[in-house]
């Protein structure tokens, strides 16, 4: 079988600082994988698994209530059965979902009760998260930078012609860079530092993998750069990138 879009997965790094001053980037990390849903309206937060052996592991759900407060209400896993949050929190935007344990069966994360996905955990992971989290504008403007990767999770095919592009920015503040080698592990001192040796580059711009190449099983760390405006107003906003190439 060809590659699917399906085998092409964006894995969070290991270091996601939610401050100016934690080492940020890394290795990647294959329990957390990078995602956003915004939450259509404000609304309490359930969980529940399609497996009955997820009975131990706490979740704990970071975002921001309808105050605007970042919040960090949590649940234990309860199999099947769906549990809301604790203490009972009215989410404006959910950021990140982790689990203390691997997850058994696929975890689902949504609006309470029955209500809309916000989000998924695959089995054998722990969560999702976005970038970015805690970045706010100051008096003069900011640059904050945040890694993740790509991975070709096919067991056997390579993608060939490989490349990456934003293709979306609709805030206009953000940039992309492809790192030189793949599978890196390069950190930088916090997320205000640049990291070095990356060319960045605007949305529906391409770079390529470096080789052109994505084999099986190996991953590409993507560096996007956040460019905030001195005094910068309130952004509710998504980016979408892509991975892109060919397959037999």
């Amino acid at each position: 079988m060809p590659i699917a879009p399906t085998d092409l997965i964006a894995y969070a790094a290991v270091n996601r600082p939610e401050d100016d001053v934690a080492t940020g980037g890394g290795a990647r990390d294959v329990d957390v994988r990078i995602a956003y849903t915004d939450v259509a309206a404000d609304d309490d937060v359930e969980f529940l698994s399609d497996n009955a052996g997820d009975t131990t592991q706490v979740l704990t759900v970071d975002g921001r209530d309808a105050t605007g407060a970042f919040v960090s209400p949590t649940g234990t896993a309860n199999g099947t059965t769906a549990v809301i949050l604790s203490p009972a929190t009215t989410f404006e935007r959910v950021l990140s979902a982790l689990l203390d344990a691997d997850a058994v069966g696929i975890i689902t994360v949504r609006r309470s009760v029955a209500g809309a996905t916000i989000g998924t955990i695959p089995v054998g992971e722990r969560g999702f998260s976005a970038l970015f989290i805690k970045s706010a504008s100051e008096v003069g403007a900011i640059t904050r930078f945040s890694k993740f990767f790509w991975e070709n999770a096919h067991a056997t095919l390579t993608l060939n012609a490989a490349q990456v592009q934003m293709t979306a920015d609709p805030a206009n503040r953000l940039r992309q860079g492809v790192s030189a080698s793949k599978d890196d592990t390069a950190t930088i001192t916090n997320r205000v530092t640049t990291p070095g040796g990356i060319t960045f580059v605007a949305d529906s711009t391409q770079q390529s993998v470096p080789g052109t190449t994505l084999e099986a099983l190996v991953a590409i760390g993507i560096w996007i750069e956040q460019a905030l405006l001195a005094a910068d107003s309130p952004i509710s906003d998504t980016f979408t990138h892509e991975l892109a190439g060919t397959t037999v």
